[in-house]
Protein backbone atom coordinates (compact mmCIF):
# COMPACT_ATOMS: atom_id res chain seq x y z
CA UNK A 1 0.00 0.00 0.00
CA UNK A 2 3.01 2.27 0.68
CA UNK A 3 3.71 2.54 -3.01
CA UNK A 4 0.04 3.32 -4.07
CA UNK A 5 -1.28 6.23 -5.87
CA UNK A 6 -4.31 7.98 -4.72
CA UNK A 7 -7.45 7.18 -6.62
CA UNK A 8 -8.70 10.63 -8.78
CA UNK A 9 -12.40 10.86 -7.84
CA UNK A 10 -15.17 10.25 -11.02
CA UNK A 11 -17.09 12.57 -11.41
CA UNK A 12 -18.98 11.88 -14.37
CA UNK A 13 -22.51 13.22 -14.97
CA UNK A 14 -25.01 11.68 -12.78
CA UNK A 15 -22.62 9.49 -10.57
CA UNK A 16 -23.89 9.02 -7.11
CA UNK A 17 -22.19 10.41 -4.30
CA UNK A 18 -22.35 7.66 -2.60
CA UNK A 19 -20.49 5.36 -5.62
CA UNK A 20 -17.50 7.88 -4.45
CA UNK A 21 -17.06 6.40 -0.86
CA UNK A 22 -14.94 3.27 -2.78
CA UNK A 23 -12.67 6.19 -3.77
CA UNK A 24 -12.41 8.12 -0.95
CA UNK A 25 -11.69 5.09 1.41
CA UNK A 26 -8.96 3.58 -0.59
CA UNK A 27 -7.68 7.09 -0.89
CA UNK A 28 -7.72 7.39 3.71
CA UNK A 29 -5.78 3.73 3.40
CA UNK A 30 -3.28 5.05 1.21
CA UNK A 31 -2.72 8.45 3.13
CA UNK A 32 -2.90 6.28 6.59
CA UNK A 33 0.11 3.93 5.14
CA UNK A 34 2.26 7.06 4.45
CA UNK A 35 1.68 8.32 7.66
CA UNK A 36 2.56 4.83 8.96
CA UNK A 37 -0.91 4.76 10.63
CA UNK A 38 -3.31 1.58 11.24
CA UNK A 39 -6.25 1.99 9.15
CA UNK A 40 -9.31 -0.11 10.51
CA UNK A 41 -10.70 -2.81 8.73
CA UNK A 42 -13.43 -2.71 6.32
CA UNK A 43 -16.99 -2.69 7.20
CA UNK A 44 -20.44 -3.02 5.06
CA UNK A 45 -23.60 -2.14 6.35
CA UNK A 46 -25.77 -4.97 5.56
CA UNK A 47 -29.28 -4.30 5.24
CA UNK A 48 -32.18 -6.59 5.56
CA UNK A 49 -35.62 -6.08 4.07
CA UNK A 50 -38.61 -7.66 2.74
CA UNK A 51 -38.77 -7.96 -0.86
CA UNK A 52 -40.25 -4.85 -2.76
CA UNK A 53 -43.97 -5.03 -2.33
CA UNK A 54 -44.18 -8.11 -0.75
CA UNK A 55 -45.82 -7.86 3.20
CA UNK A 56 -42.31 -8.04 5.92
CA UNK A 57 -43.55 -9.53 9.52
CA UNK A 58 -41.86 -8.14 12.52
CA UNK A 59 -38.94 -10.61 12.47
CA UNK A 60 -35.24 -11.37 13.47
CA UNK A 61 -32.19 -11.73 11.74
CA UNK A 62 -29.39 -13.88 13.82
CA UNK A 63 -25.46 -13.46 12.45
CA UNK A 64 -22.88 -15.21 14.58
CA UNK A 65 -25.27 -15.40 17.80
CA UNK A 66 -25.99 -12.16 17.80
CA UNK A 67 -29.40 -11.01 16.52
CA UNK A 68 -30.77 -8.09 15.34
CA UNK A 69 -34.04 -6.80 14.43
CA UNK A 70 -35.89 -4.60 12.41
CA UNK A 71 -36.29 -0.64 12.92
CA UNK A 72 -39.95 1.14 12.59
CA UNK A 73 -39.40 1.03 8.43
CA UNK A 74 -38.76 -3.07 8.88
CA UNK A 75 -35.47 -3.01 7.96
CA UNK A 76 -32.49 -4.63 9.73
CA UNK A 77 -29.12 -3.09 9.55
CA UNK A 78 -26.10 -5.19 10.53
CA UNK A 79 -22.36 -3.84 10.17
CA UNK A 80 -20.17 -6.43 9.32
CA UNK A 81 -16.04 -7.19 8.06
CA UNK A 82 -15.83 -6.93 4.62
CA UNK A 83 -15.01 -9.39 2.24
CA UNK A 84 -16.00 -12.29 5.25
CA UNK A 85 -18.72 -14.69 4.37
CA UNK A 86 -21.06 -14.75 6.84
CA UNK A 87 -24.43 -17.19 7.44
CA UNK A 88 -27.52 -15.70 8.19
CA UNK A 89 -31.24 -16.83 9.25
CA UNK A 90 -34.50 -14.88 9.10
CA UNK A 91 -37.30 -15.77 11.43
CA UNK A 92 -41.05 -14.65 11.55
CA UNK A 93 -43.93 -16.65 12.90
CA UNK A 94 -45.64 -18.03 11.13
CA UNK A 95 -43.39 -17.89 8.06
CA UNK A 96 -41.03 -20.49 7.00
CA UNK A 97 -37.13 -19.75 8.19
CA UNK A 98 -34.75 -17.92 5.39
CA UNK A 99 -31.26 -19.16 5.39
CA UNK A 100 -28.57 -17.97 3.55
CA UNK A 101 -25.05 -16.77 3.20
CA UNK A 102 -23.28 -13.38 1.78
CA UNK A 103 -19.93 -11.70 1.41
CA UNK A 104 -20.58 -8.69 2.94
CA UNK A 105 -18.66 -6.03 -0.22
CA UNK A 106 -18.41 -1.81 -0.55
CA UNK A 107 -19.86 0.38 2.07
CA UNK A 108 -23.70 -0.89 1.90
CA UNK A 109 -25.24 -3.88 0.87
CA UNK A 110 -28.73 -4.80 0.38
CA UNK A 111 -29.72 -8.63 1.40
CA UNK A 112 -34.47 -8.71 0.25
CA UNK A 113 -36.11 -11.48 2.23
CA UNK A 114 -38.98 -13.46 0.59
CA UNK A 115 -41.19 -14.54 3.14
CA UNK A 116 -43.46 -17.96 2.55
CA UNK A 117 -45.91 -18.88 5.21
CA UNK A 118 -45.46 -22.03 6.82
CA UNK A 119 -47.44 -24.38 5.94
CA UNK A 120 -50.31 -25.17 8.78
CA UNK A 121 -50.20 -28.56 10.79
Amino acid sequence: MADAKLLRMDRARFTSPVAQLDAVKFNIQVLAAKAGLEFEDPMTAVSFKGSVGAYTPAYTITIDHTTYTPDANGVAVAVLPSGESVSFTAKADGYVDITGSITPEGINQIVYLTWAAAPKA
